[in-house]
């Protein structure tokens, strides 16, 4: 995510796919905490971002302070 971020732009979304993805760093945390660039979840990659479904797609993230665990379960 830390490199998705480092690439957006002013007005743009991060998409994730489905999958397991583990915070690394502070740096990590304070991309997907602070909301500069909305971080959206439960894409697929085969079906190119255009969805999401959070039925099928799901994502967990690891490595996260349990402080911060509110508010990445939206």
């Amino acid at each position: 995510m830390t490199y998705a971020a480092q690439k957006a732009n002013k007005g743009d979304n991060i998409l994730v796919a489905q999958g397991q993805y583990v915070i690394e760093s502070e740096q990590d945390l304070l991309y997907i905490t602070i909301q500069i660039f909305p971080v959206l979840g439960r894409f697929n990659q085969l079906e190119q971002y255009q969805g999401q479904n959070s039925d099928t797609y799901l994502i967990s993230i690891s490595g996260v302070p349990a402080e911060y665990e509110g508010q990445l379960t939206q």
